[in-house]
């Protein structure tokens, strides 16, 4: 019994090949034909292959959904780019939230004096 490669495993191996940045669905077509995939497996594959790729930190997704190995980055590099999209809409979730947390005070504050 033969031992089948993962999926991720192929995409590291195609990835250093490459040496730039590839399209999701192109680095996932390479790597089904590569594994042999069937058309069903493809489509069964897709979404999990999707979640490993993102869980596995040898791999970093760029704009345009392009993914590329994450050893040719600088750590600052990779860093700052998490650390700006983290903050982008957190004020504004913070301000949601407290706007919502301050209506509900206001709310139970106007049924105290009610009664």
């Amino acid at each position: 019994m033969t031992k089948r490669k993962a999926l991720v495993d192929i995409a590291y191996d195609i990835l250093s090949k490459k040496r730039k940045p590839v399209p999701f669905k192109n680095l996932f077509m390479e790597v089904s034909e590569t594994a042999g995939l069937s058309e069903s497996e493809v489509m069964a594959k897709i979404g999990a292959f999707y979640g490993d790729m993102s869980l596995d930190p040898r791999f970093i997704q760029q704009a345009d959904n392009k993914w590329d190995l994450k050893k040719r980055y600088k750590f600052e590099d990779t860093y700052r780019e998490l650390q700006d999209s983290d903050d982008e809409g957190e004020d504004e979730e913070e301000k949601e939230f407290l706007g919502e947390e301050e209506e509900e005070e206001t709310d139970h504050e106007n049924e105290e004096e009610e009664y």
